[in-house]
């Protein structure tokens, strides 16, 4: 899975390989506001992204020029396997996710670590905040903040009894994004969606750990 500023250079990506147009590596660090580490880093997250998806990964042309290495429909039928996580969700669904994911792990998440993985901005994530508190304190749990980020306080059997109840309201959500679209389509949006549920601790720990921002 590929965060939100990853999904966005390869939507402005495929904008350059359709009208033929350079796209270097000095160009995306300008346009995204980040060091040269770090968009080596989310292009090579595309890369493996992409061949997980059985295409082939982003590449270079003589002039430096980043390639997208495969035909435009190919790399967009990959992008749109993760649309249901760009959702329009209301702020209340949105809160109720927002819980789950700070509930399910031990380790603080930071108001970007949500933003990119949600493909909202940081300022809706604090705007949600006050929400998600509500979520929690209904389950005799509160959210701590500090520099580091944000933990849910309480004990672990309330922990559990709201991971219990927000994982089906989570699940329906997402099932009902996709339930117009084929059956095959279905069947595989709803297995990534069980996998993501089930990865979603080691995700968040790497990503913790190993992203720069």
């Amino acid at each position: 899975m590929i965060n939100k500023r990853s999904l966005d250079i390869v939507h402005l990506l495929i904008e350059h390989e359709r009208y033929d147009q350079p796209c270097t590596l000095a160009m995306l660090t300008k346009q995204f506001n980040v060091s040269e580490r770090t968009l080596r880093y989310d292009l090579d997250n595309i890369s493996g992204h992409l061949t997980e998806q059985g295409c082939k990964s982003l590449g270079y042309d003589e002039q430096g020029n980043i390639r997208l290495n495969n035909s435009i429909k190919d790399v967009e039928r990959v992008i749109s396997k993760q649309d249901y996580y760009s959702m329009k969700l209301s702020r209340e669904e949105r809160a109720n996710v927002i819980a789950y994911m700070i509930a399910e792990i031990d380790i603080p998440l930071t108001m970007q670590n949500l933003a990119d993985s949600l493909y909202v901005s940081r300022s809706t994530i604090l705007h949600d905040m006050s929400v998600v508190k509500d979520v929690l304190q209904k389950f005799n749990l509160k959210l701590e903040s500090s520099k580091r980020g944000s933990l849910v306080v309480g004990r672990e059997s309330d922990r559990r009894i709201l991971l219990l109840n927000l994982f089906p309201k989570i699940y329906t959500n997402q099932v009902e994004v996709v339930r117009d679209e084929e059956q095959q389509e279905v069947i595989e949006i709803v297995q990534t969606i069980i996998q993501s549920i089930e990865k979603k601790t080691y995700y968040f720990l790497r990503m913790n750990h190993t992203m720069v921002y």
